[in-house]
Parts: structure tokens; C-alpha cells; sequence
């Protein structure tokens, strides 16, 4: 999703990033979010059930970037022709 709205920030003549600085940064957000959200929960509750979902949450999101990244220089082989 975040890459197609730079495409049509692009085709509009607006600011794009294609470096997905943008998304990096409302990953950031959102693990800050994660944050406040576990200390929240850890201390309204008894049981770790519900802040070790929130945990889990903000791991996958962490990975997310890596992946991502990983994930795209290994494909890069298949954009050749469009290189």
C-alpha cells in the first residue's frame, strides 16, 4: 500500500519515497506504540497473556523491516531486464 501511494505521489508530480524512509519511520511509531501499549497492560493486569501478545506483535513488526529488505535485494535478479 505504501509503495503504490508513492507511485501515484510520483505520477502526480508530488514528493515520493522510494527509500520507504516514511514507512521505516511509522514502523518507529508504531513500536514506540507498542511500548506504551505493553507498560499499559503490565500494569493493569494479572497475567502475562495479553503483554506477551503485544510483545509478539511488536517483534513481527521489527522483523518486518528486515525481511522487507532482505527480501527485495533478493529479488532484484528478477527485475533485470528493467534495470
Amino acid at each position: 500500500m505504501y509503495l503504490m501511494a508513492q507511485y501515484l505521489r510520483h505520477k502526480e508530480g508530488r514528493k515520493s519515497d522510494f527509500e520507504f524512509s516514511g514507512l521505516k519511520n511509522i514502523f518507529a511509531n508504531m513500536h514506540l506504540l507498542n511500548i506504551m501499549i505493553a507498560e499499559r497492560i503490565k500494569n493493569a493486569t494479572q497475567t502475562g497473556s495479553s503483554l506477551n501478545a503485544v510483545i509478539q506483535l511488536d517483534t513481527f513488526l521489527g522483523m518486518m523491516l528486515l525481511v522487507s529488505e532482505e527480501q527485495m535485494a533478493g529479488l532484484r535478479h528478477l527485475f533485470v531486464a528493467y534495470l
